[in-house]
């Protein structure tokens, strides 16, 4: 080989490593950063606000060249903060970073339609080089409309809207008494393109419908879908959906089977309470009084908007909504074995407001008669 190939190769070799990459000593790299998300959603009401994304999976991958070559470090979890920290013993030679997150963990987990992304946070250009210091903290990525690239898209920021909020309802109910807890590990998909056009829950699963017509995310139905899959962790039947929509296509008919009419309307007066519970100065509950609209009992407890109104009222008046979620709870001492029994037609609102009645002694019975009479005085 010539002295002018050699050197040749030799220019090619060192094109293709960073100035630092042969240094042989060892350092400690600390990897830090935090994930926030800044909901600007109601910016038109409200102050936008920026929330933490706790709990959220973040992996950091890095190299020594420039062409290429990413090597995975770890995956962490983000911290109540939102801020993670990457602890790895390399040389000291100076790298390129990639990071990406994904919001899943053991409770939860909020995906695209087709439930799965990691979203690359980072990529580093290949002139771009970092020095280990005591703590290279690559400071807080953000997820708010206008940003760049996957922080600023569309979806991607609703989806970590929704990451924020079910978290603190998780952590709310948990705090209120373990068993409120979800029983299993709640997914949420959105833009899920349903064949419905119509945002649902099955199973462990909250599908929010969004295609080029329509989108059907707010707080609201992420939250009603949501408690749709708590219900259905709670209580010990299963409801035929099925028979619900054949017809016309629909669980909110004016007439429905007790037990969809209160799975309808119990899941509507929980989310829009448990979002008055998180935050209190933006949401108010429930407050529209659909029971007025008819005159008996029977047609109340086979209407959701009348079942979510009433369940407002009882909210309001006399039970707090733990309490009320508590409802579902089996107490044999109290003459109810088995949690909540939503697969029998016939098992609705009055059936729930009767164990309610038995299991708390702050719902008495003097109350339960007042409740009965505002909805129907006749």
């Amino acid at each position: 080989m010539s002295r002018i190939m050699l050197a040749l190769l030799v220019l090619v070799v060192a094109s293709l490593m960073t100035p630092q990459a042969a240094l042989a000593a060892d350092c400690t790299w600390r990897i830090t950063g935090r994930l926030v998300v800044k909901d600007a959603e109601d910016a038109f009401y409200y102050q936008p606000v920026v929330r933490p994304l706790a709990g959220v999976k973040v992996r950091v991958a890095a190299t020594l060249y420039s062409w290429g070559g990413f090597t995975a470090w770890d995956t962490v979890e983000t911290d109540s903060t939102g801020r993670f920290q990457i602890t790895q013993t390399k040389s000291c030679s100076a790298r390129r970073f990639r990071v990406w997150a994904k919001l899943d963990n053991a409770d939860l987990r909020v995906s695209n339609g087709d439930g799965e992304e990691w979203m690359l946070l980072r990529d580093d250009p290949s002139s771009a080089f970092t020095r280990p210091l005591n703590s290279n903290d690559l400071g807080a990525f953000t997820f708010a409309q206008g940003a760049v690239g996957v922080l600023g898209d569309h979806f991607a920021v609703r989806r970590a809207i929704t990451w924020a909020m079910l978290t603190r309802a998780m952590d709310w109910l948990e705090d209120r008494d373990p068993w409120l807890g979800f029983g299993r590990k709640l997914h949420v998909r959105y833009p899920a393109n349903t064949p419905a056009g119509s945002s649902w829950a099955a199973f462990d699963t909250a599908y929010i419908h969004a295609d080029e017509v329509s989108d059907h995310w707010d707080r609201g139905t992420v939250m009603h879908e949501s408690m749709h899959v708590w219900n259905y962790d709670h209580n010990s039947g299963i409801t035929n959906w099925l028979a619900a929509v054949i017809g016309d296509n629909s669980t909110h008919s004016e007439q429905e089977n007790p037990n969809i009419a209160f799975h309808e309307g119990f899941a509507e007066f929980a989310a829009w309470q448990l979002l008055h519970e998180l935050d209190p100065a933006r949401y108010n509950g429930y407050s529209d009084w659909v029971y007025l609209y008819f005159p008996t009992l029977a047609q109340i407890e086979r209407n959701d908007g009348a079942v979510t109104s009433t369940l407002a009222l009882l909210e309001g008046a006399t039970m707090p909504l733990a309490d009320m979620l508590l409802c579902f709870r089996g107490n044999a001492a109290l003459g109810w074995p088995a949690d909540l029994e939503l697969g029998h037609a016939d098992n609705g609102l009055l059936m729930y407001l009767d164990r309610c009645n038995d299991l708390f002694a702050s719902f008495t019975d003097a109350e339960y008669v007042s409740l009965l009479q505002t909805i129907d005085p006749q």
